[in-house]
């Protein structure tokens, strides 16, 4: 399991040439899960 956090001034999500959310000034966490991660794994993120 990886996490990344960025602060941002924007971030947009697009999906099929549109744009379902969208966030201002703030933060953005992409998260990556693994089948093998286990309840440890995320309480230590």
């Amino acid at each position: 399991m990886k996490a990344i956090i960025q602060r941002v001034t924007n971030a947009k999500v697009i999906l099929n040439d549109e744009i379902p959310v969208s966030i201002g000034s703030g933060i953005c966490v992409l998260v990556g899960f693994h089948k093998e991660d286990t309840l440890k794994d995320l309480e230590y993120m």
